[in-house]
């Protein structure tokens, strides 16, 4: 179904970084996002779990968020755009997976095991034939239960180019306010779509003003010789630069063989209670924090080489607050932008008497940096990276020209923050018991990446992920399990 077609009509051309996100996915370099909550249900509330009971509460969520009835109409073109068919039939978008289909061994796994093999195989999908289906859809597997309650994990997996990692709790939002309310919508599996407009691109919704400075930079950066670039003071990316940073190995992309490797963690309420007190007496936010941990885990993981002394992070900011006509629970994607930073290897003397609420150790020194740097970046629109794409006329050979370049980024952290899932909400049969977030190999960016959600009153879950065979180490699972037992016992010295 084309967008020419009477069953389909235009929406709008892709913005900028639509752009970028649907020709990376196109390219096969970034797959799908994947957000799940485990849900619980009482067993008299909904005795048998198919794809029936999501049916009119994802009508529900079609009927709220515009984007999740758009196609991708010209996805391997440079002018993509976004069309709307006439109905879903949400056979696409609801997936019910059993215990046998993950695999050998699988009815012998734990229950993080289990969530570990649901989400590994949904990270590495690719949604097909997006020009007649919105590429998303809800994966649903049965976790063991609790005396009369059901417990299910649900997982919102969707294309970047349909939403933000805010943009997966919204629609989690609404699909637990659609299973807690009576419906009289029916439960055919046949959706009609809305006809209100989709939510504006960053461009429409704010000005991203560029000084020459901050656009020359990286332009004449790439291509001037090296000491001129050092004389004038210019640099070829708006990465920070280091001879001895910790960037892995370059693999060349293959499609058939790319893959995204997956270790999480969570930590219990009562220790991010102890960690976020902490912070506040020495006035820095967690991701300030979370930052030096995982230097710190990463200093010590790695061999002791003289050649890796320092870490290139990066930081999801959300520039939302600033945008007209897009809202905190609006899924959208207008582009978060990255605050960038240097790290220097840390030292075990780095962290002596950091538990202390007076603590002078330099460790929060570096986390209030991290901190007032992460703030400012938040506060303006002028000279984000993500404005740079407006000086771009090819983003395919762009980006293919990027696949062939090292990295440039060790790791990124993208905290979601703490969500409150039953917000505004009218209590009901179906509740929320912990989230999860985790993000697809990313072959333009860091070599790590840590995704980071909080339940209100709940734990902290951190999933890391990465593209496999780059890490340049012995054992990637082995290294990156060690990574997450290194930052929770840190975390453990607080409480």
């Amino acid at each position: 179904m084309l967008a020419s077609d009477s069953k389909a009509t235009l929406l709008r051309p892709a913005g900028y970084n639509e752009r970028r996100y649907i020709t990376r996915q196109s390219l096969g370099y970034y797959r799908t996002l994947a957000i799940g909550w485990t849900y619980t249900v009482d067993q008299a509330s909904a005795t048998k779990i198919s794809q029936q009971t999501f049916v009119p509460a994802l009508k529900h969520c079609v009927a709220t968020h515009p984007l999740l009835s758009a196609t991708i109409e010209g996805q391997d073109t440079e002018s993509p755009s976004f069309a709307r068919p006439k109905t879903l039939d949400l056979h696409n978008h609801v997936e019910i997976l059993r215990t046998d289909d993950l695999g050998s061994g699988a009815a012998d796994l734990s229950e993080k095991d289990l969530i570990h093999r649901v989400t590994n195989r949904t990270l590495d999908l690719e949604l097909s034939d997006v020009e007649i289906t919105p590429p998303w859809k809800v994966v649903v597997f049965s976790l063991p239960g609790q005396g009369s309650t059901q417990r299910l994990f649900i997982l919102f997996a969707y294309y970047h180019s349909h939403g933000d990692g805010k943009s997966a709790l919204a629609f989690h939002k609404t699909l637990l306010q659609g299973l807690n309310q009576e419906s009289n919508v029916g439960d055919n599996f046949l959706c009609e779509t809305p006809s209100v407009p989709l939510p504006p691109t960053i461009e429409q919704a704010g000005k991203l003003s560029i000084s020459w400075s901050y656009l020359l930079s990286p332009l004449f950066g790439a291509y001037l010789p090296e000491a001129v670039v050092k004389s004038l003071g210019l640099r070829a990316s708006t990465t920070p630069k280091s001879a001895d940073a910790w960037t892995g190995k370059r693999v060349p992309f293959n499609h058939d063989t790319f893959s995204t490797g997956l270790e999480f963690f969570s930590v219990p309420h009562q220790t991010m209670d102890a960690a976020l007190r902490l912070c506040r007496a020495h006035d820095v936010k967690f991701t300030g924090l979370l930052h030096q941990l995982i230097v710190r885990a990463l200093s010590e993981a790695l061999p002791g080489s003289p050649t890796i002394g320092s870490f290139v992070a990066s930081t999801v900011v959300d520039l939302r607050p600033l945008l007209n006509g897009i809202g905190p629970n609006d899924m959208s994607c207008p582009g978060p932008t990255a605050a960038f930073e240097l790290f220097s290897r840390s030292k075990p003397t780095d962290w002596n008497n950091w538990t202390q609420p007076q603590s002078g150790s330099p460790i929060w020194t570096a986390a209030r940096r991290t901190t007032k740097d992460v703030a400012k970046c938040a506060s303006t629109l002028h000279d984000q990276p993500i404005g740079l794409l407006s000086y771009l006329s090819k983003f395919r050979p762009w980006m293919q020209g990027e696949a062939e370049k090292d990295r440039d980024t060790s790791y990124e952290i993208s905290n979601l923050g703490i969500f409150d899932p039953t917000a505004g909400s009218q209590k009901g049969a179906w509740d929320v018991e912990s989230m999860f977030f985790a993000q697809p190999a990313n072959l333009l960016g860091g070599y790590l990446a840590f995704s980071v959600v909080t339940r209100k009153g709940g734990d902290m879950t951190v999933s890391v992920t990465w593209q496999e065979e780059t890490l340049d180490v012995e054992e990637e699972h082995g290294f990156v399990a060690r990574i997450c037992q290194l930052i929770t016992q840190y975390l453990g010295e607080i409480a």
